[in-house]
């Protein structure tokens, strides 16, 4: 008689593939099982592949997570030990571990999944969560005890964390020395630490962390509320840089310009200082351009040539001090978008009809620095403005489609299309997560605009009347709210236009009451996503309105149709 199958007299080839398929958590279950299954797994080594990590204390608990893996794993201080709690997509289990400490199980935990990574994890952040302490003393002291056993547990690996980016909540040296020095120096390439337990800025020392290979071997270093008092040239081995410090003097200028002349390595600096010489500053730099970003913060630019490069110095008021970015450009003989604008010419000269569809997109999100984006869009704005004056006549375009998130942008390029061609507007923000406001006022004074058929703007809020889009055919616009103004308002709109005949409107918020006591009770149908969808008619002169409701993430979208009466489609409840 055959015994049933059992993982424990699975041949080892079998079982390594097993281990393979089943993944982290399982296998983290499995050590649990017995003896047999623990030692196997621990002396195989089964591979897991992690790219984020994240470990985070609390005063009773400690959450240890693998968002990219949809892992999350709770240790729970419990009055008999430690309550485990463990989260995967939808699954949810929980298991109490008498007599045992829940950091401690969390760290080895920690210990036994990281064994076994074979690449580096690409992001691990470790955050100290003290902050619902009223007495600063004690979180302190609790961070201590967290730190001790962090670094014991460290210390008890066999190879060191393979890690390439790590974010780490810290005040001071020792916290960051007792994460830091354990971490793979061949593998870890970005550091960013900031003031976890304080509002203010607070100073820190860093001659130890300088010390390590880990630190030498950096590229990007982001230090954000820790106030860092050594000379400059000891961060000329990075790439990317930003660190807080006191004040900006003419002395701190000069040892800033000497730090990137001498430097092969790096490209980009941002230094924010409390205080600032604003004349030590143009006593070396002269005077600066002066512009403006999308929210009407002043900037402040200077560029000057540090062979075989130009350096570009910018200033921006922050909140509580000044951010200075310093950025190494290469010195070019000839300026892409120079070329790029004469030979649109060119081609645009020769063009005998009108162009069907004419596309603006300014993709500036390489540096993550929306500062330096703006900047460069600016002037690029500016080239194209000079370039299109000279032209003698208006570029033929039926169809304009443009990411864009302010009126300047949009003026810079709509005045100079013909309105004898252009009959379709498609703007959208690319650029941001939420919906953004744009001012319409000029734009809508164009002629361009009064001879559209068809406009749609995505995610860019227009606070303009209604009546200014009755001209239009089709209309699709974002707005902050719909009242019982509005709804009046575009009834009117209706009413009076003889070539609006649909309009989508998104708003993130509505009144139901007012759409109601307006329009009635709506019949309820759905829609192939299954999705309510409240509609309405209501008699305009010589044509039925027809109204849908439908909510959308987090908005509410408002359709008007305007139909002639006999092809109106009534409610269900009508007939």
């Amino acid at each position: 008689m055959t015994c049933p199958p059992s993982l424990l007299n699975m041949p080892d080839v079998v079982m390594n593939i097993i281990l393979k398929k089943v993944g982290v958590q399982s296998v983290q279950v499995l050590r649990k099982v017995c003896r047999d299954l623990r030692n196997f797994i621990e002396e195989h080594k089964s591979e897991s592949y992690i790219d984020q990590a994240t470990l985070a204390i609390d005063l009773d608990s400690v959450h240890l997570g693998f968002p990219f893996n949809s892992i999350v794993v709770k240790y729970k201080k419990h009055e008999k030990g430690c309550r485990v709690i463990c989260q995967k997509t939808y699954n949810t289990t929980e298991k109490n571990l008498d007599n045992s400490d829940f950091l401690e199980t969390a760290l080895n935990d920690f210990k036994v999944i990281m064994k076994s990574q074979k690449n580096g994890v690409e992001f691990f952040n470790i955050c100290f969560k003290l902050f619902t302490l009223d007495d600063i003393g004690d979180q302190e002291l609790i961070a201590a005890g967290f730190r001790e056993k962090l670094e014991k547990s460290l210390q008890s690996w066999d190879h060191p964390v393979p890690v390439r980016r790590i974010i780490i909540g810290a005040v001071n040296q020792t916290e960051v020395m007792s994460i830091l020095r354990y971490l793979d120096p061949k593998l870890l390439e970005n550091v960013e630490m900031s003031a976890s337990r304080y509002v203010d800025s607070i100073p820190m020392e860093i001659d130890k962390i300088m010390e390590t290979d880990q630190w030498k071997n950096l590229k990007t270093l982001k230090m954000s509320g820790l106030i860092v008092l050594v000379p400059l040239k000891h961060f000329s081995h990075l790439t990317t840089c930003s660190i807080f410090r006191k004040s900006l003097s003419g002395d701190e200028l000069t040892e800033l310009r000497n730090t990137f002349q001498h430097s092969t390595s790096l490209n980009s600096m941002e230094v924010t200082y409390q205080f600032l010489n604003k004349s030590d500053i143009c006593n070396q730099l002269g005077l600066p351009t002066v512009t403006q970003d999308f929210l009407g913060t002043k900037i402040e630019t200077w560029e000057v040539g540090v062979s075989p490069n130009t350096l570009r110095f910018t200033l921006v008021p922050k909140e509580r001090g000044y951010a200075f970015i310093i950025r190494k450009i290469p010195i070019q003989k000839t300026v892409p978008s120079r070329i790029f604008l004469d030979d649109f010419k060119i081609i645009m000269k020769n063009q005998k009809s009108a162009v069907g569809n004419f596309q603006v997109h300014f993709h500036l999100f390489k540096d993550h620095d929306f500062r330096n984006e703006e900047l460069l869009e600016t002037k690029f704005l500016e080239m194209w403005r000079q370039s299109v004056q000279q032209w003698g006549h208006l570029i033929p375009v039926k169809e304009l489609i443009m990411s864009t998130v302010s009126e300047q942008e949009v003026m810079s390029v709509l005045p100079y299309l013909d309105s004898e061609f252009l009959e379709s507007i498609d703007m959208f923000d690319a650029r941001y997560v939420e919906s953004f406001p744009i001012n319409t006022d000029r734009i809508i004074q164009l002629k361009q605009w009064k001879n559209l058929k068809t406009l749609k703007m995505n995610h860019l809020i227009v606070s303009c009347p209604l009546e200014q889009f009755s001209h239009f055919s089709t209309v699709s616009i974002f707005r902050t709210s719909l009242t019982g103004e509005e709804l009046t308002e575009l009834k009117e709109v209706f009413a009076k236009s003889t070539t609006l005949t649909s309009m989508e409107l998104t708003y993130s918020s509505i009144n139901k009451t007012e759409i109601c006591d307006q329009f009635g009770q709506p019949c309820k149908t759905h829609d192939e996503m299954s999705r309510n969808i409240k509609t309405w008619e209501t008699r305009l002169p010589h044509s039925t309105l027809q109204i849908s409701l439908v909510r959308k993430e987090k908005n509410y979208v408002f359709r008007l149709q305007k139909y002639p009466q006999q092809e109106a489609v009534k409610c269900p409840a009508d007939k």
